[in-house]
């Protein structure tokens, strides 16, 4: 695989927005749209975490958009019990996947979780397609830190 130059071919993406998800609660994501893309960087961000009971998080793949999502095995991350403030993060090969992505998962049975997954997609196939970097385009790069 070449080299990629993150600042021209990537796309950060909000994969379940930030919520508090009631005790017992389920969260599901939104419909991901993996075409021409190599990598997804999943990041799970916890901030108060139920008290009671153990949750999860797994991601999903589907071969049409709407269609039947299945789990993706092995992409599945363990939510434990009062873990405040924790940060959970897998790569997916999207190459080994089928193009439509989603996370879903349950909370602890008691009290609230503060929880969002956000999914950074790298390695793009053709920029001048999937790329849209315009000033106010879903991939405009905000700001760059160089040290």
């Amino acid at each position: 695989m070449a080299a990629t130059d993150f600042t021209s071919a990537g796309r950060v993406v909000s994969l379940v927005a930030p919520d508090a998800v009631s005790g017992g609660g389920s969260l599901t994501g939104i419909e991901l749209d993996s075409k021409g893309w190599r990598w997804l960087h999943v990041t799970i961000t916890i901030g108060t975490m139920a008290t009671a009971g153990d949750g999860s998080v797994t991601v999903q793949e589907a071969t049409t958009s709407g269609g039947a999502f299945a789990n993706i095995t092995g992409a599945a991350f363990t939510l434990t019990a009062g873990d405040d403030g924790a940060v959970l993060h897998g790569m997916i090969d999207l190459e080994q996947q089928s193009r439509y992505i989603k996370v879903a998962g349950t909370v602890g049975a008691t009290g609230a979780t503060d929880i969002s997954v956000v999914g950074v997609l790298y390695g793009c196939a053709n920029t001048a397609e999937y790329i849209d970097a315009t000033a106010g385009g879903a991939d405009e790069l905000a700001f760059t830190v160089l040290t």
